[in-house]
């Protein structure tokens, strides 16, 4: 997973799933979402492109960063 840092994190996980990432220190947890995977069927009927993927990014401070704030 390439990210705008020029970081890149391999990602275990090759089911669709969506990250949480900290703002503060880096950490990345996974979390799926089933709802969302109707996006890309939505987005290929109304635009008419052929959908190959998506991908989506929560930010925020994780539990531990929240403490020591």
């Amino acid at each position: 997973m390439p990210y705008g840092d020029s970081s890149s994190r391999f990602d275990f996980n090759t089911h669709n799933h969506y990250h949480v990432i900290c703002e503060s220190c880096g950490k990345i947890v996974d979390f799926h979402y089933p709802q969302l995977d109707e996006v890309e069927q939505l987005a290929q009927h109304v635009t008419d492109f052929n959908v190959t993927h998506h991908r989506m990014e929560i930010y925020g401070l994780c539990k531990d960063c929240q403490d020591k704030k």
